[in-house]
């Protein structure tokens, strides 16, 4: 009988002294998880200066688990005004076990307890993956351009993400086209 993923994914917040240990996970990736992640061909360099940089008082990192303590997933929350940018990773050999969907949905708890008004991504039309689980999850999708941007209510009121998410879907693509265009 194999175990879920609840049972052998554990999913903690990060501070400073994991810095390390998100840089690690970041050099593991291959040059397209990279490319997927953050939409450009990063060196390692641009990767180190990019963690180097987390501000871990201001932003909420999230770290997933494996039972040998191995970090295997990081979802960061970048806190904004209007809107709270999510970026997610996952270590390619944990993929399809849910750890992207219990990485975005204690993010989307976490937000919602930081009192964000809505959870927002970036990413590629081409990470299929990704867009499969935030519509799922209840996004707003928007493609346009060969770039996708979901957007997930947090605190708003329904009304006003209508409007937004209608104001979006005037500019570009909807879910409708996500879900027509993933494999």
């Amino acid at each position: 009988m194999s175990r879920s993923s609840e049972e052998t994914f554990g999913v903690r917040r990060l501070s400073e002294e994991w810095r390390d240990a998100l840089q690690v996970h970041f050099a593991t990736l291959s040059e397209e998880d990279r490319y997927l992640r953050f939409g450009s061909h990063c060196r390692s360099e641009v990767m180190h200066a990019y963690v180097a940089h987390i501000d871990f008082e201001r932003s909420i990192v999230l770290g997933c688990f494996d039972t040998d303590a191995v970090l295997r997933g990081i979802a960061h929350l970048n806190p904004g005004p209007l809107e709270w940018e999510l970026g997610l990773s996952v270590d390619p050999v944990c993929r399809g076990q849910g750890l992207g969907t219990r990485l975005i949905r204690r993010a989307l708890k976490d937000a919602r307890l930081a009192g964000a008004p809505r959870l927002m991504m970036h990413c590629l039309a081409e990470n299929h993956a990704l867009l499969r689980i935030v519509t799922s999850l209840g996004a707003q999708v928007v493609i346009r351009d060969g770039s996708a941007e979901g957007i997930i209510l947090c605190a708003s009121s329904r009304k006003e993400f209508s409007k937004d998410a209608r104001q979006r879907a005037s500019r570009g693509a909807t879910a409708e086209a996500v879900k027509k265009t993933a494999p």
